[in-house]
């Protein structure tokens, strides 16, 4: 809650699916919180993307080339929208990109 000022500075996230090495996404609590709380301070709440399609911790398993490169598309586009204070809205949902990810079952939305 504090990286994100009680909901008033984004945090973004991209997950794997649920294993033993995060502890079966433990971290969803805090970051459906943050989410709780960007919503009740007016904004849209988007946390980030869950990748569905066999995603794994690097330091577990080789991850699929595909996840890797959502990974690095989704964290770098955040970061210079962070940084730049903008906007690209394809790499949120309603965008052509994630829903890309969803709509192909290769990600989830975190809610």
């Amino acid at each position: 809650m504090a990286i994100s000022q009680n909901g008033q500075r984004p945090v973004y996230a991209v997950t794997s699916n649920g294993g033993i090495c995060n502890s079966f996404n433990n971290a969803y609590g805090a970051l459906k919180q943050v989410r709780s709380f960007a919503v009740s301070n007016g904004r849209d709440g988007f946390v980030g993307l869950q990748l569905t399609n066999a995603s794994t911790h690097v330091d577990s398993a080789p991850p699929k080339a595909e996840n890797t490169a959502y990974l690095r598309d989704l964290s770098s586009q955040w970061a210079f929208d962070v940084i730049n204070n903008v906007r690209n809205p394809a790499a949120y949902p309603g965008g052509s990109y994630v829903n890309t990810l969803l709509t192909n079952k290769r990600a989830s939305l975190i809610q």
